[in-house]
């Protein structure tokens, strides 16, 4: 998860391309980890970083 939140921030790759690079098969399956991990979305998430950094 911590890959795929560095990815989310540095890349501009798809959510589905992240997941897969960061080990996860199965898209929705990593969409609901990564809600766990940082209690939000993958989009949600790199939203937030991008309304950061402007």
């Amino acid at each position: 998860m911590v890959h795929a939140a560095k990815l989310l921030a540095e890349k501009q790759i798809s959510i589905a391309n992240i997941s897969y690079e960061s080990g996860f098969n199965n898209f929705s399956h990593f969409n609901k980890l990564f809600k766990e991990f940082t209690g939000k979305s993958a989009s949600e998430y790199r939203k937030e970083l991008k309304s950061v950094f402007k």
